[in-house]
């Protein structure tokens, strides 16, 4: 029983980090994504003073 739960925590870690690499190498690989208002041509914002 015990042999058993130590294989499950190895087995577990292991898929963890296996997870944790593929999330990274992921977000790397997409490094810059420009949001909508980046790509939204907008016009100069002006500030009247009273």
């Amino acid at each position: 029983m015990r042999k058993r739960t130590i294989l499950i925590l190895i087995v577990l870690t292991i898929s963890i980090y296996a997870l944790n690499i593929n999330v990274q190498s992921a977000v790397e690989e997409n490094d810059y994504r420009p949001n909508s208002l980046e790509l939204t041509p907008h016009d100069p914002i002006e500030i009247a003073s009273d």
